[in-house]
């Protein structure tokens, strides 16, 4: 039983570090929230390019085992389409994808179907940075 509870501690902490080893790089921001990318997640594969970025809060969120502060989520590009979808979510209790994690929910299937980047929202400045790589970041 002892093994058994230590493996699971090791997987836990396997999860949560691509989160807490991300440099994470501003996209978007305002007094409530804030998305940024891991440059160093992005990764092309045939027509597709995946990617990690963070959607932090400034005040905690809803309930997912406890209030959150922060998701990470795994997205997949379709660059030449313009096309998105979520692959991952991984919710901290913590800023920053930091602190405890939380859920490592299933993303919906509508939500893992590629879909249009919309014009004007946080997945076009998703889209314009993995794709375009010629978004900067925002000066504060």
């Amino acid at each position: 039983m002892k093994n058994t509870a230590s493996l699971m501690f090791a997987a836990l902490a396997v999860v949560a570090q691509p989160a807490l080893a991300a440099e994470w790089e501003l996209l978007r921001g305002n007094d409530q929230q804030r998305l940024s990318i891991d440059p160093k997640s992005v990764k092309s594969r045939g027509d597709e390019t995946s990617f990690k970025y963070l959607v932090d809060f400034r005040q905690p969120q809803g309930e997912f085992g406890g209030k959150y502060r922060s998701i990470v989520v795994g997205g997949a590009l379709r660059c030449k389409e313009r096309l998105i979808a979520m692959k991952t979510y991984e919710i901290y209790a913590g800023s920053t994808g930091k602190g405890v994690l939380l859920a490592m929910p299933e993303p919906k299937a509508a939500e893992q179907r590629f879909a249009p980047v919309e014009q004007g929202s946080s997945d076009e400045d998703l889209y314009k940075r993995v794709c375009e790589k010629k978004a900067p970041a925002p000066k504060k």
